[in-house]
C-alpha cells in the first residue's frame, strides 16, 4: 500500500499536464508570439521628395517578437505609381525578402496594397520590400514615381505575426512631398475684365509643372510686357515698371496694372517672361477685358448733322457720344434733350 504523503506529488502535476494541453489545443496563447500590429518599420531614403520624382524605396518591417506563417501588409499612398509584380520592366515593379535563414516572403498584390506572407521571421529580423526595384538599373522604367501634389504620404504598415488579420502598427513610414522646381509664372486673376483708369492688382505666382506654387531658389529678374497699359509697384502708382524682381525663397510677387484704352473686340495681352538667362526660363500670359470708365460730360459729344430752316416743319438730327474721362466711347446711357 502506497504511503498517504505521496498522492499530494500525483496532485500537483495535474495542473501542469491540463495547461500544457490548453496551450496544444489553442486555448491559451503560445507564448513567444506577437498580436497583431506588432513591430516597426522604416521607408529609405528617407526626407523629402519632390513631386513627381522617380526612384527606389525600401520598406524595412522588424518583427519584435517571432512570426509563425504570419502577414505584413503596406498600403502604398494616393497618387503614388501602383505596386506591380507581373511585369518587372514596368513601373511600380516591387520584390519582397527577409533575413531570416530558410525564411520565405512571397508577396501578392490587390490595388495599391501589397500583402506579404511570410512563413517564419525571429524577433528582430527583418523583411524588406523593394518599391520600384530596377534591379540595380537593370530595369530604369521599373522605378515608382511620387504623388505630384505635396504633403505628407504615409505607407500604412500593418502585420500579424500569426495569422491573416494585419493591425496598423503604432508608427507608419512616411515621406513628405514638396513641390517640384520652378516651371512656369501664374499671372492672376487669369482673363479678368477692369475699367478703365482703375489700378488692379496682379500677382506674379511661380509654379512648378504640376501647376503647384513653389518658391526661387535664387533672384530672378522678370520683364513685363503689355500691349497697352503699365504695371507699377504697389506702393509707388506714380512710376511705371519694366521689370521687377522675385526674390530668393520666395513664391509670389504683386504688382498692379492701370490701363485706359477700352478694349472692342479683342482683349489686351499681358505677358511676363524672365529676363536674366537662368534656366528654366519662366513666363506666362494672360488677356485682360477693359471696359470705358464712369461717363464723362466734358468728354461727351453732341453734333447736329446740320443747319435746318427754322419753319417750324423742316426736321434735323443730332448725335450724342457718350465717352469716359479717356475718350473711350460708352454704350446704353441715357441721354436727356431739353429743348
Amino acid at each position: 500500500m502506497r504511503p498517504f504523503f505521496a498522492r499530494p506529488k500525483v496532485i500537483l502535476l495535474l495542473p501542469r499536464l491540463i495547461f500544457t494541453l490548453f496551450v496544444i489545443i489553442g486555448i491559451l496563447p503560445q507564448p513567444g508570439f506577437a498580436g497583431p500590429g506588432s513591430g516597426s518599420a522604416s521607408i529609405a531614403p528617407p526626407g523629402d521628395v519632390a513631386a513627381g520624382t522617380s526612384g527606389t524605396w525600401t520598406i524595412t518591417y522588424t518583427a519584435a517578437e517571432s512570426f509563425r506563417n504570419g502577414t505584413v501588409r503596406v498600403i502604398v499612398p494616393v497618387g503614388w505609381t501602383s505596386p506591380q509584380l507581373s511585369a518587372p520592366p514596368n513601373p511600380g515593379y516591387i520584390t519582397a525578402a527577409s533575413n531570416e535563414p530558410g525564411g520565405t516572403a512571397a508577396p501578392s498584390i490587390s490595388g495599391d496594397t501589397i500583402t506579404v506572407a511570410v512563413d517564419t521571421l525571429s524577433a528582430g529580423n527583418e523583411l524588406t520590400i523593394v518599391y520600384g526595384d530596377d534591379g540595380g538599373g537593370a530595369n530604369p522604367s521599373a522605378v515608382a514615381t511620387a504623388a505630384t501634389v505635396p504633403g505628407t504620404s504615409v505607407f500604412l504598415t500593418a502585420s500579424d505575426p500569426s495569422g491573416t488579420s494585419p493591425t496598423q502598427i503604432a508608427t507608419s513610414p512616411s515621406l513628405f512631398v514638396t513641390p517640384a522646381p520652378p516651371f512656369r509664372l501664374d499671372i492672376l486673376p487669369a482673363d479678368t475684365t477692369v475699367a478703365a483708369g482703375t489700378f488692379t492688382a496682379y500677382r506674379v505666382v511661380v509654379l512648378d509643372e504640376f501647376g503647384n506654387r513653389t518658391p526661387v531658389t535664387v533672384n530672378r529678374d522678370v520683364g513685363v510686357f503689355p500691349t497697352s497699359g503699365s504695371f507699377f509697384l504697389p506702393a509707388d502708382h506714380s512710376t511705371p515698371i519694366a521689370g521687377f524682381t522675385i526674390a530668393s525663397g520666395e513664391e509670389s510677387l504683386r504688382v498692379d496694372y492701370r490701363v485706359t484704352l477700352a478694349t472692342t473686340l479683342d482683349p489686351h495681352g499681358i505677358a511676363m517672361f524672365t529676363l536674366d538667362g537662368l534656366s528654366p526660363s519662366l513666363g506666362g500670359t494672360v488677356n485682360v477685358n477693359v471696359v470705358p470708365a464712369a461717363v464723362s460730360d466734358s468728354a461727351s459729344t453732341a453734333v447736329a448733322l446740320g443747319p435746318v430752316v427754322a419753319d417750324g416743319v423742316s426736321q434735323s438730327s443730332v448725335t450724342v457720344t457718350s465717352r469716359d474721362a479717356f475718350g473711350n466711347p460708352r454704350s446704353g446711357d441715357t441721354v436727356v434733350v431739353l429743348v
